[in-house]
């Protein structure tokens, strides 16, 4: 494919906002009472947006979303700005902390577009999604300032997260 075609292909793209707006199946609030916890703890981040989610159902049914119970999954946006990566790390690191072998967190894209990636968060055999939800929280309490938290490690720190006009 050209770089002419490409482009033309991705230019008139929507935002975020409005793609996540499109995309989403629902509010956060709205979720399967074994998920909400979760799903209102991932929607508390960062430039991150839920689009679906699912609790684990008696009777699942792949066409309509429904993973089996005991399962769950969400479904979520990751804005491509510092603030984004970092809650997809905090997601990421919080699922290594709860259960790394039932936990998943994988690409899932929706789209044709590389500005716009999708991820699902993807919990089995029982793993509790409120522990998970906890851990996110907590998590994002500590990542949210990282010079208070990382004191030795901020000049480092800034070097990689703070190039704001410096290339």
């Amino acid at each position: 494919m050209t770089l002419e075609k490409i482009r033309a292909r991705h230019w008139k793209k929507p935002s975020f906002e409005k793609l996540a707006g499109q995309l989403r199946y629902g509010e956060p609030a709205d979720a399967d009472e074994s998920v909400k916890n979760l799903v209102l703890a991932m929607s508390a981040l960062d430039d991150l947006v839920t689009l679906s989610s699912c609790g684990g159902h008696k009777k699942p049914c792949t066409e309509k979303g429904r993973v089996p119970e005991g399962d769950f999954f969400v479904l979520f946006f990751v804005k491509p700005t510092r603030k984004g990566f970092r809650s997809l790390g905090t997601i990421v690191e919080a699922a290594w902390i709860v259960d790394p072998d039932h936990i998943l967190v994988k690409v899932d894209n929706l789209t044709d577009n590389p500005d716009f990636i999708n991820f699902s968060l993807e919990g089995t055999r029982g793993v509790p999604a409120d522990s998970l939800a906890a851990e996110i929280t907590r998590l994002h309490d500590i990542f949210k300032n990282p010079h208070q938290t990382w004191s030795l490690l901020s000049g480092g720190y800034e070097d990689l997260v703070h190039r704001r006009g410096r290339h």
